[in-house]
């Protein structure tokens, strides 16, 4: 109570600053995997932009931040949905946020993803899949999904179709049909994570009983291949450049990336990435590299170099710190280039960490900086109702909201 009351306190009297350097390290980075020593790039990056987001759900489970193809952003905090609207590839502009969603019965939202449109939003709460217009704010589907005793963790959209994973299966829905109209429903999986394949050919699904299985959601969701890590697996990423090759990564108790190509049944390469990891995202840009954002217990951001010919992964770069506590979700923006960050220190930062290295080198030197934190919160009041400007606006509205979640 009283850390709350103190963060209430900073937030209204304009003292809620945040020294965001993160580091990228001139020293020998250490992996777990082999012990091989792996000299990092030299730079010094730090977040294009930090909005404040209070009340983001401390939760590895959940998926409650999405970017869609139209430039939104969109996440929960609590029981309610926001829409961060503006323009990533400025940093000096400011944006605004909109209320999607605020429910009354304070139900939490624990999943959020945009429909292939860019128009439409699926919201996962409760046992049931929400999908929103977030032009008008209404919502045009409700959709129940799982028993009682089951819950939505993550959404995937491929066109009309969706996947919906949760603590009693994955269900796959056509979302232009009347509900309930499951076409597959695998039993007795508990999935934290699912992504379609860019084809939608393939369905990759993380479980928490530590697998990665891939099916084919045309085909009732028949196993393809599936393989093991030491922990939950949250973070499934398909690459854009061949069809069939998944990147895989494990939680706290692993902390190990894999990219398998399906199709083939094979390994193409493993690495210890060091801490939890939370999503695993392609360079769209480079077929040989990736970027991993994590949790426990080091909060960075690392972007990898395949050597698909030796077999291992290189560390490129590491943003150490990059959030004051775990990184629990992040997205990539429709253009590829920028990252944004959902971390349990409540905040949302914004990276461009897919620059090329040379750009990273030059992108600063002069130390630490410090950010006057944008404000991303709530007014509450109706759908689509813009909520407050990022740079301060509705300060009162800050302390009600920090307020009602004593």
């Amino acid at each position: 109570m009283q850390r709350r009351n103190e963060q209430i306190y900073k937030i209204l009297s304009g003292q809620n600053q945040i020294s965001s350097t993160a580091r990228i390290c001139d020293e020998y980075y250490e992996s777990l995997a082999g012990r091989n020593l792996i000299k990092a790039t030299k730079t010094t990056l730090v977040p294009d932009r930090i909005l404040d987001a209070p009340a983001l759900l401390d939760d590895f489970y959940t998926n409650t931040l999405d970017w869609g193809v139209r430039g939104h952003v969109a996440v929960a905090l609590a029981s309610s949905v926001y829409l961060w609207i503006g323009d990533c590839s400025d940093s000096d502009a400011s944006g605004h946020v909109e209320t999607l969603l605020q429910q009354e019965d304070n139900q939490l939202v624990t999943a959020v993803a945009f429909l292939h449109d860019g128009m439409r939003l699926g919201v996962g709460i409760g046992t049931e899949l929400c999908i929103y217009d977030i032009q008008n704010g209404s919502r045009v589907r409700r959709m129940p999904v799982f028993g009682e005793s089951g819950r939505v963790n993550s959404l995937s959209f491929h066109k009309h179709l969706v996947a919906v994973g949760g603590r009693t299966g994955v269900r796959v829905h056509d979302v232009r049909l009347p509900f309930p109209s499951s076409l597959v429903y695998t039993q007795n999986i508990d999935a934290c994570g699912v992504k379609y394949s860019f084809e939608g050919e393939l369905l990759a699904i993380g479980t928490n009983d530590n697998q990665v299985i891939v099916v084919d959601p045309r085909n009732n969701c028949q196993p393809l291949h599936s393989w093991s890590h030491d922990a939950a697996v949250k973070a499934l990423a398909w690459s854009p450049f061949q069809t069939g090759v998944l990147a895989a990564g494990g939680g706290s108790e692993c902390r190990r990336i894999d990219v398998c190509n399906v199709r083939v049944k094979e390994r193409v390469v493993s690495c210890d990435a060091g801490s939890q990891v939370s999503g695993i995202y392609w360079d769209r840009r480079n077929r040989h590299s990736i970027v991993s954002v994590h949790g426990f217990a080091d909060n960075a951001i690392k972007r990898w170099r395949i050597n698909p010919q030796e077999g291992r992964m290189q560390l490129d770069c590491v943003v150490e710190k990059a959030h004051d506590q775990r990184i629990l979700h992040a997205a990539v923006s429709p253009c590829g280039e920028k990252l944004c960050t959902a971390g349990a220190d409540e905040c949302l930062k914004f990276w461009s960490v897919f620059d090329s290295a040379d750009r990273l080198s030059s992108a600063s030197n002069s130390g630490d900086r410090t950010v006057l934190l944008p404000k991303l919160l709530p007014s509450f009041a109706k759908n689509k109702q813009r909520a407050s400007s990022m740079f301060g606006a509705g300060k009162k509205t800050v302390g009600s909201f920090l307020a009602k979640k004593k």
